[in-house]
């Protein structure tokens, strides 16, 4: 009796175990994803719906296949709630949903993922998701037809929840769920990425979230940081030569790696960036590099898309001439 009762102690505990790491079936990966955000979908938000062309462009080909030429594997898109949705439970805006699956196809075509992101900062028409102005289920709703509309594109890789919530008064934390759970009455293949409180910051993300607070019954779920490495950790670098001692970067990141093997969970860092003309950043950029590969972060790259040539963040080409950010990056990635 003894010994078919310590046989079946030893089972349960297996088979807790097994639970714990099924919560990250993903977590296990021989390289990062390395990506990059695309934006100009998202632009112009205080016209809605806007002129696509004129008030908002999508990504196009040519810069597609530019990136996936300097070794990046992905691609995380912004779009608008509001344009896509412009009342609430209401049909999918076709002409804006009919440019998404447009980039889907080009994507596809360049073979390279999409991480489709809903870059809203927790709110709708400035409203709190999960307020009486924008209920729970409003939530649900959206996702539930992105999901319908889009989960047949082989290239769209993950749906990205919300970008950057902040100052939700905990709601961002009540309703995750109902997103996660509109995917997977659709979708039950492709993976999602969750988002956490105070605009998703690394460092600050134990304690703005300081449990797991989303499941997933198909185990296909990223929790996403973000991360700058300006003196405010905003991404103004107002101070654009002021960089970062030596570990530094690790003393940023490593909260968000701590809490993630804490709870044996898979993460990304969705956005980080620095200045990609200052050759000054690329040790900076090189320790992060370092630091995602050793712990399995998927990342991606603020950013590309249809940025004035001036703004200090671009990596879009300027005459057909590389940034020296991008010679960095690429010789790191093909590599």
């Amino acid at each position: 009796m003894m010994f078919i009762k310590t046989i079946g102690i030893f089972l349960i505990t297996l088979a807790n175990l097994t639970n714990v790491y099924a919560s990250s079936e993903i977590a296990s990966c021989s390289k990062p994803i390395a990506g990059i955000n695309l934006a100009g979908a998202g632009f112009s938000s205080g016209k809605i719906p806007g002129r696509v062309g004129y008030d908002y462009k999508f990504p196009n080909s040519v810069q597609l296949l530019y990136y996936k030429s300097k070794g990046f594997k992905a691609v995380r898109l912004s779009i608008l709630w509001e344009r896509l949705q412009p009342n609430l439970y209401s049909e999918l805006d076709p002409d804006y949903l009919n440019e998404i699956k447009i980039f889907l196809k080009k994507a596809e075509g360049s073979d390279l993922l999409v991480l489709l992101d809903l870059h809203n900062y927790g709110r709708y028409k400035t409203k709190l998701i999960g307020s009486k102005d924008v209920p729970e289920d409003a939530f649900y709703d959206i996702w539930n037809r992105v999901a319908q509309a889009l989960h047949s594109y082989p290239s769209l890789y993950a749906y990205g929840l919300m970008n950057e919530p902040h100052d939700t008064k905990g709601y961002w934390h009540k309703v995750a769920q109902s997103g996660v759970d509109a995917i997977r009455a659709v979708d039950k293949k492709k993976v999602i990425y969750v988002p956490g409180e105070f605009w998703s910051s690394s460092w600050k993300w134990p304690k703005a979230n300081p449990k797991p607070f989303v499941s997933d019954p198909q185990n296909k779920l990223v929790y996403e940081a973000h991360i700058y490495f300006d003196r405010h950790s905003t991404g103004a670098y107002k101070n654009p030569n002021e960089v970062l001692k030596q570990g530094d970067v690790a003393k940023r990141v490593m909260p968000f790696i701590t809490w993630l093997e804490k709870y044996h969970l898979k993460g990304a860092i969705g956005e980080w960036g620095v200045p990609t003309s200052s050759k000054a950043w690329f040790p900076v950029v090189g320790e992060f590099m370092t630091l995602a590969n050793e712990h399995c972060l998927d990342w991606y790259i603020w950013a590309g898309g249809q940025w004035p040539q001036h703004y200090f963040m671009s990596l879009e080409p300027v005459n057909w001439k590389d940034k020296p950010l991008t010679t960095f990056l690429s010789k790191k990635l093909k590599n």
